[in-house]
């Protein structure tokens, strides 16, 4: 599995604050009691559950699980459809912003994923056009590929228009994605054009969420 990133909108810095550490006196010590009945239970507790990778004493904290990464998606990607019909889904949220855009080739599809920011998961409208134009003004967009497929993400709505100073194109790698050009925000829709080798073909629109991201797989016949 080979992967192309592009990374559309700049992280900013973040400080780091390091706290001093102080030692305590003798006096402020737990007394000997007190240590001898938390090492009795930790003993028994050991002994119930013994961990073959900790050794004896040892405390353990649980770290919430990061979520699957998107070729792990399971059951919340559907079927591919038989045909090249347009797509559409409704959205939950009213507050996301585009973070970036994302090419990879798997086993059979290609996967096209926006990442956004904010809460909640966006809507979709993915279709085939004739041709890419921008919003707004109709300009025509250069795209590499023998057929464009339109991907908007619905009530992306930023604070901050700003955010979506963007590169944009991401790059395919000889799969059925050739090229995918980020377009622009118009009146709550971020629209994407991918760029799609030898002719329309089926794809499958879901939306994953915690980060919120929309999926577009496009079927390639050649793997």
């Amino acid at each position: 599995m080979r992967y192309r990133t592009t990374t559309l909108i700049a992280a900013t810095g973040a400080a780091a604050l390091l706290a001093g550490c102080s030692s305590g006196t003798d006096d402020e010590a737990p007394p000997a009691t007190e240590t001898s009945t938390a090492t009795a239970t930790e003993t028994a507790t050991e002994t119930a559950s013994p961990s073959p990778t900790e050794p004896s004493g040892t405390a353990t904290t649980s770290e919430p699980a990061p979520p699957p990464p998107d070729d792990e998606a399971g059951d919340a990607a559907p079927a591919f459809p038989t045909t090249t019909d347009p797509q559409t889904g409704e959205s939950d949220s009213t507050s996301l912003h585009l973070e970036g855009v994302r090419v990879s080739e798997h086993d059979g599809f290609d996967r096209i994923v926006l990442d956004f920011a904010g809460e909640g998961l966006p809507g979709w409208d993915v279709q085939y056009v004739p041709a890419a134009e921008s919003q707004g003004s109709g300009a025509p967009i250069p795209l590499e590929g023998d057929a464009v497929l339109q991907i908007t993400g619905i009530h992306t709505m930023p604070e901050d228009p700003a955010a979506y100073e963007t590169e944009p194109v991401v790059e395919g790698d000889a799969g059925a994605v050739e090229q995918v050009v980020y377009d622009t925000l118009f009146e709550g829709r971020t629209v994407v054009f991918a760029g799609v080798d030898e002719g329309a073909v089926p794809f499958r629109v879901f939306a994953l969420g915690e980060p919120s991201r929309l999926v577009v797989d496009v079927l390639d016949d050649d793997d």
